[in-house]
Parts: C-alpha cells; sequence; structure tokens
C-alpha cells in the first residue's frame, strides 16, 4: 500500500512556504518535527518577564544518540536573554533521534537544529558523528564555532577530522545552535525571503549573545570570588 503522496514545491525549511498545516518531513532527522503536537507537559517551563513561561519539551533519547545536556542547562542560557528576544517563541524542542535517522547518521541529512513558526528544535546527536572525517576544510566561518566549543580540529594528510567531546558537543549546542536558532527567530519579519542575509544574522547573533554570557559568567566568578 502507497504512503501519502509528499507536497511538492520548494522549501527553504521543514513546512511548505504556504501553510503550517502543509507540515512534511522532508528527511529523516525531519521526521520528529510533527511531535510539536504530541500530548504531554513540558519538562521544565522558563520563567520569562512579560510574558506566560517558555516550556522546554524532551522526547526520549535513542541510544544511538547523544543529548550532553538537559532541559535545566538551555533554560539557564535563556534566563540570561533579554526578554525581548523570547518574545513568541512557543517552545524550545529537544529531540531524541530515531531508528530512520541511525541509517542516515553518516549521510549530510543531519542538522543540528531548525526553526520555524516560533518554535526552536535542538536534534539529538548521533553517536557515530563524534569522529568526522571530512573531504575538505570547512568554511571559516563554520570552523570558527566549532573552535569556540573547544571542538578538536586537525589535518591528516589530504583529509580534516573533527572530534567531539561531551564537553566540547554541550558548548557548542547550547552557546552556538541554540543562539543561532534563536537568532532566526527575532530575525524572522527582517528578512523572511533571503535566506542567506537570515543565516549571517543568526550567525551574528549568536556570536553576540554567547560573547555577552561569557562576559557575564566570568564578572559573577569574579564577584563570588
Amino acid at each position: 500500500m502507497k504512503g501519502p503522496k509528499r507536497a511538492s514545491g520548494e522549501r527553504s525549511n521543514a513546512w511548505s512556504g504556504s501553510k503550517y498545516t502543509n507540515l512534511t518531513p522532508f528527511n529523516p532527522f525531519d521526521s520528529e518535527i510533527p511531535w510539536w503536537r504530541f500530548k504531554g507537559r513540558p519538562s521544565l517551563v522558563v520563567t520569562v518577564d512579560g510574558r506566560d513561561g517558555l516550556p522546554i519539551i524532551v522526547r526520549p533519547l535513542h541510544s544511538a544518540f547523544l543529548r550532553p545536556f538537559g532541559p535545566a542547562e538551555v533554560a539557564a542560557v535563556l534566563a540570561n536573554i533579554p526578554a525581548a528576544f523570547l518574545r513568541d517563541v512557543e517552545g524550545v524542542y529537544l529531540l531524541g533521534g530515531s531508528l530512520k535517522q541511525v541509517r542516515a547518521a553518516s549521510s549530510d541529512l543531519f542538522h543540528y537544529g531548525c526553526y520555524g513558526h516560533g518554535r526552536i528544535v535542538l536534534h539529538a546527536f548521533p553517536r557515530a558523528k563524534l569522529t568526522q572525517r571530512l573531504a575538505r576544510a570547512p568554511k571559516p566561518s563554520v570552523l570558527q564555532g566549532y573552535t569556540r566549543a573547544g571542538v578538536a580540529f586537525t589535518k591528516h594528510g589530504e583529509a580534516y577530522h573533527l572530534a567531539f567531546s561531551e564537553v566540547s558537543l554541550r558548548q557548542f549546542y547550547l552557546y552556538d545552535v541554540l543562539l543561532h536558532e534563536l537568532g532566526h527567530h527575532v530575525d524572522r519579519r527582517l528578512r523572511q525571503n533571503d535566506r542567506r542575509a537570515s543565516e549571517r544574522y543568526a550567525k551574528w547573533f549568536a556570536e553576540a549573545q554567547a560573547r555577552k554570557l561569557a562576559d557575564t559568567t566570568a564578572t559573577s566568578r569574579m564577584t563570588t570570588a
């Protein structure tokens, strides 16, 4: 028996460009996205001034995936973000991975996170990608994000290698991926039809907020010392 027809047409993310009701997964790593509508209580709700709490919803983690952070750590980052940037964020969703995603983990389909319709999603990280062999060096802007998080990057002959530790993976998700997707939320009304400009803005936003969070943490440590 044939499955449902897939909607056709250009997509810039997991949704059709016209209607939210046209939600159509286009690869295994987006197959969990419809779980945004699953019933259940949030794992944690972040208190945000001037609005109802911001829910963090967590899916069970598949054994082939990692999530070296929890809702409390996501909440701790968001609690130090200006409330104006969190306006209209409907929730943060920590996905758990699936068997189909295990089979596709070695492909280029994987993405760390995504954003759409007020929802920020962080995908679970495949254990198989903790160490990666690259045919060419990442773009400088991408490499900077890895370096800031402490991801090891080395060259062996003509190939390049990336190696995540649990610590660097946590840093990368919390202070790069999470803030990058929040940047898309902040920017969505300004550059809806300019993908490149939107990516540049989200990258700048993540870097700027990460620096502010680092400064706040350093100041706090000096005060308590």
